[in-house]
């Protein structure tokens, strides 16, 4: 049951979307953002590893690394469309995951309103500027609280969503609270979220340390 509404809201989102990826469609709701990370898609590709957007102060590489390997199969136009894409919908499948564990009706229902989503949630999927990043790690946070993963696990990927776009502090803020509630204000816990979450921040402030931008 579950599983098979998951795979019908994927059919939809792929399904809406379709217009928006033919050779015509490709190129509208492009913008500058867009065009950066498909820049620096084509940087990846040529060697470098940006750690932040354009050498900006702000959001990290994801969708420029997502759509640098997508791009070595087809065009650099459709590969950022499609990076965007893809990373919404493995939000949606990481909401529908994390929901699971209270009702699976309930984590189908969310799945296919996603998946025809608003028009807000449509724009960040086909021209992507960065709320798809930020989209994509808040769905992971909240499916490993959910999932009672390890705070360490949780604290990691915390760490490399705020790298990737600080719009997380939402779902982090909560994580965070979450973690230190289940584990009575452990010390333990508390230590190993933080130590999980230096982790997934590390190629920022090591990169700051030794001056790798």
């Amino acid at each position: 049951g579950g599983a098979f509404l998951l795979l019908i809201a994927i059919v939809i989102f792929i399904g809406i979307r379709l217009p928006l990826l033919t050779h015509e469609g490709r190129v509208r709701g492009v913008n500058s953002d867009t065009a950066i990370h498909g820049l620096m898609g084509e940087q990846i590709l040529q060697g470098s590893f940006p750690i932040f957007f354009w050498r900006q102060n702000y959001l990290g590489p994801l969708t420029a690394a997502v759509s640098a390997v997508i791009s070595l199969a087809t065009d650099r136009v459709l590969a950022i469309r499609l990076a965007g894409m893809f990373e919404v919908l493995g939000g949606i499948i990481l909401y529908w995951w994390g929901l699971r564990r209270i009702d699976p009706r309930i984590a189908s229902g969310a799945a296919l309103i996603l998946a025809i989503g608003s028009p807000s949630l449509l724009r960040m999927s086909v021209s992507p500027i960065g709320h798809e990043m930020a989209f994509l790690m808040s769905a992971a946070i909240f499916a490993l609280v959910m999932r009672d993963a390890p705070p360490l696990l949780i604290g990691a990927v915390a760490g490399l969503g705020w790298w990737m776009n600080q719009q997380v502090v939402f779902t982090l803020v909560a994580a965070a609270a979450v973690t230190l509630l289940r584990s009575r204000f452990s010390g333990r816990a508390i230590g190993l979220f933080a130590a999980g979450f230096a982790a997934g921040y590390s190629p920022v402030w090591v990169g700051r340390i030794f001056g790798w931008y």
